[in-house]
């Protein structure tokens, strides 16, 4: 049989196919998006991005320019119709690099990644070309279009969306359930409040939603009743001007530049398998939830950061496809904890009766008086973080205390070799990383393992003190040095039992150990994530 005309189709130009394809863009890998639409969406659409979301742009390299259209630190607040409020969630700390809560303009950072594919010779997008079947061939899979056409490649990706026809294609289940509550969006230019941050207003019968943006946008979602809906998607003009009467007179209501208008229901659902053959999907066509905290957009770019490394590698001839299988092993069940949490934040917001309205508000009166538990609330610990069992990571046999391999590996401020502060993603790269604290690990390292991670792109990192700079530059060591400024970096490392990491393209833990087990941890690495240990035949 032929060659395929790419490596990846990508089936959908939103936020998750465009990073998807920016990822596989700077391996070289062949990508073609297809596009139905003529034109990217141009409507505010997500509303909430977080720090691993950025941190995945910055590894594409476009961080400086999507920052441009975010409002960081966004504080969440519920509150009561007089004004006062009842609680907030407003993390501090950065463990990623960046804020953990951020409003954005969704339609100009789409934009942004659909313009960082113009770096890529490699990439090709089309829009205007609606799928109309993909087959599973085999040996690779062939996408149909619309008046005509079609195109091969080793593997489809359906970023398609909550109707996802590549997600009909393989026969999966998309298991959940849609809630019976609907609520009117309400996106409007010039924002008439200013107040910034999200507003949770928490009326008994009426919640109303209110959102600051940048780009002077402000988004409302407001409640709405059956009798309240025209044509499914929109409410009459006497129940919309009811909704704005919460806030405005109706001479403020007058002058008020409406961008945008939309009932949605909230959809909790995913997918029963992200993968099937030659066909994966991911974002919303492998999961949708309510919007509650902004994680249906997040939840997406996670999906491209996992996904991203595994198919270059696979497609590279680096790694057996078997490695495909751990992105449903290990996405599927941390996007349902989303969901959950989700799903929760609407019950908390919008209560379905007097009961859970009434334990809802005694829980915040007690943040007031209970320190631990208003921390757990304002810090976002109750946020799901990843933490995989399974998968391609390798989990320590002799642990004694609860092993990081499978969690997100913290990005802190660094000095490099030449004494530039940078952050550390940036120092160590995009791809594999092993970063040793206080030694060099090169030591301990058999040759043919060295060379069996050097060729999935991997580099070796010791990291010390900012004090021991001129000390470790007069030393010859095999390792690239880095420095740790002010002490965050060994404070970190303090109570870990191993401080040798194997760090995976996508910031997730794949192993650790000591500087003694650097083989092993290399060989157990590769033996879980299916990649060669030589040349293909």
């Amino acid at each position: 049989m032929d060659d395929p005309d790419f490596d990846i189709i990508v089936i959908g130009a939103g936020p998750t196919g465009l990073t998807i394809a920016n990822l596989l863009g700077q391996d070289g890998i062949r990508v073609l998006v297809l596009e139905a639409l003529e034109n990217l969406i141009d409507y505010p659409r997500g509303v909430a991005l977080d720090d691993e979301a950025l941190r995945s742009f910055q590894s594409v390299g476009l961080d400086a320019k999507v920052v441009r259209h975010t409002t960081p630190q966004h504080i969440a607040r519920f509150i009561k119709p007089n004004g006062k409020i009842l609680a907030e969630i407003n993390p501090i700390l950065r463990p990623y690099g960046w804020a953990r809560r951020n409003a954005f303009n969704q339609p100009l950072i789409d934009r942004e990644l659909l313009e960082g594919l113009r770096r890529f010779p490699n990439v090709v997008v089309r829009f205007g070309a609606r799928m109309d079947t993909v087959i599973d061939l085999g040996t690779m899979a062939k996408v149909e279009i619309e008046n005509g056409g079609c195109v091969t490649a080793r593997y489809v990706i359906g970023c398609d969306g909550g109707r996802s026809p590549v997600r009909e294609t393989m026969g999966v289940a998309f298991e959940g359930k849609t809630a019976p509550d609907r609520f009117l969006v309400v996106d409007l230019a010039n924002d008439p409040i200013g107040r910034p941050n999200v507003d949770f207003i928490l009326h008994p019968t009426r919640p109303i939603v209110s959102i600051a943006l940048p780009a002077q946008l402000r988004r409302f979602e407001f409640a709405v009743e059956d009798r309240e809906i025209v044509n499914e998607f929109d409410v009459t003009e006497a129940a919309l001007r009811d909704k704005l009467r919460d806030i405005f007179t109706d001479e403020e209501i007058d002058r008020l530049h409406i961008l945008r208008r939309r009932v949605y229901t909230h959809n909790a659902r995913i997918a029963s398998s992200f993968r099937k053959g030659r066909l994966l999907i991911a974002g919303d066509a492998a999961h949708v939830m309510p919007v509650w905290q902004g994680q249906g957009f997040n939840t997406g770019i996670r999906d491209a950061a996992n996904l991203g490394w595994k198919l270059s590698l696979v497609v590279q001839w680096l790694a057996d496809e078997k490695l495909l299988d751990t992105y449903d092993i290990e996405r599927r069940a941390h996007a349902k904890a989303m969901i959950d949490v989700s799903v929760m934040i609407g019950r908390i917001f919008a209560p379905s009766n007097i009961f859970v309205r009434w334990v809802r508000d005694f829980t915040f009166a007690m943040m007031a008086v209970i320190p631990p538990l208003k921390a757990y609330v304002t810090s976002m610990r109750w946020k799901p973080m990843p933490r995989m069992i399974q998968g391609a990571v390798v989990r320590s046999a002799i642990a004694q205390k609860p092993d990081i391999a499978g969690t997100i590996f913290p990005q802190f401020t660094v000095n490099d070799g030449a004494g530039e502060r940078r952050r550390s993603d940036d120092a160590v790269g995009r791809g594999f990383a092993i970063l040793s604290w206080g030694v060099d690990p090169h030591y301990y390292a058999d040759p043919l393992e060295l060379a069996r991670y050097r060729k999935l792109g991997g580099r070796i990192f010791a990291i010390f003190p900012e004090g021991q700079r001129e000390k470790i530059q007069e030393t010859a060591i095999d390792a690239e040095p880095l420095f740790d400024p002010d002490g965050q970096i060994k404070a970190w490392f303090d109570d870990k039992e191993f401080t040798t990491i194997l760090v995976r393209p996508d910031r997730i833990v794949g192993a650790c150990g000591r500087p003694v087990d650097i083989n092993s941890l290399i060989k157990r690495f590769c033996d879980v994530a299916h990649i060669f240990t030589g040349d293909k035949a």
